[in-house]
């Protein structure tokens, strides 16, 4: 596996099955980002998939806490998605992704709420912020920068 620095960036690639993990660390990917649904955007996998790739690949996996195409969420899913989160980081999973949005607003109670179960995973805050005003968008990126947090 060839590493990321200043010169070569990280190469991340959505998968969804054993057969996408094996072909992305053929091809030379450096991490894999475990979804399922991608025509929606990608949704929480199986967590057998997630095992099963965890044991296809040896590269690390950040995997999707998401439960429906938009980027709202209600609170079934944030039970769902914190059970999850559990699991996952007994599974010693690199990490996870998610991130929600309401009105142009960023939904970081939310959001604070499904990741800190997987804590102290590390934590990518995916594409919800195209659903942000570009105001709070401006507001959060400066926040991510202070606290040297930045991803997704």
């Amino acid at each position: 596996m060839r590493k990321a620095d200043r010169t070569r960036p990280l190469i991340e690639v959505i998968v969804q099955t054993v057969d996408d993990a094996r072909a992305a660390e053929d091809g030379g990917a450096d991490r894999l980002e475990v979804v399922r649904a991608i025509d929606v955007g990608g949704l929480t996998p199986d967590l057998a998939v997630v095992a099963a790739i965890a044991s296809a690949t040896s590269l690390p996996l950040r995997v999707m806490l998401r439960e429906n195409g938009g980027f709202e969420t209600n609170p079934q899913e944030i039970a769902v998605m914190r059970a999850a989160a559990l699991e996952l980081a007994a599974m010693n999973v690199h990490g996870l992704v998610a991130g929600f949005a309401k009105s142009g607003r960023l939904l970081l109670d939310q959001f604070d709420e499904v990741v800190a179960t997987g804590s102290p995973l590390p934590v990518t805050f995916h594409r919800a912020f195209v659903a942000v005003h570009a105001v709070h968008v401006g507001l959060c990126c400066g926040m991510a920068a202070q606290f040297g947090n930045t991803s997704g």
